[in-house]
């Protein structure tokens, strides 16, 4: 009897253990999803899978997780210190647009993009290897 308990106890905590890394991943997809969303949804699925492979290309080559990624000081507009930057709330659409974005992400040259009009200081003072006009974003493969 007592060894039955013991594996019943056993059983429950790794159901528990189970549901909490559920719960934490489905949080980090959220931030992933809500990035996309934000920084991308007015340039359509196009623009929103260019920002996926963005977000999954940096993952890999700074060998973070994507959640890492999006909340890296300075690296998307929407996000401040680990808080979103903008007061509107997404649309349906745009998340399951984000998520589709997400599913389809691939590792691809470009690792940044910037607005047309803009200029990063990054883009002024590296080198860059590769360019992509997407909407009015172009993506850039920068050297090293």
């Amino acid at each position: 009897m007592v060894k039955e308990m013991f594996i019943i106890i056993i059983l429950l905590v790794l159901l528990w253990l189970a549901l909490e890394a559920r719960d934490a991943h489905s949080e980090a997809t959220e931030h992933i999803y809500r990035t996309i969303a934000y920084e991308a949804s007015d340039q359509g699925q196009v623009g929103m899978n260019a920002v996926a492979n963005v977000i999954y290309t940096r993952s890999i080559k700074r060998q973070l997780s994507p959640n890492a990624i999006v909340f890296q000081p300075h690296q998307f507009k929407c996000w401040k210190n680990g808080k979103p930057t903008q007061d509107r709330a997404l649309t349906s659409r745009e998340i399951v647009m984000a998520k589709q974005a997400w599913e389809q992400a691939y590792h691809w040259p470009y690792d940044h993009y910037y607005l047309i009009g803009s200029t990063p200081y990054w883009a002024v003072t590296r080198y860059i290897e590769k360019t992509l006009l997407i909407n009015d974003h172009i993506f850039v493969k920068l050297k090293g």
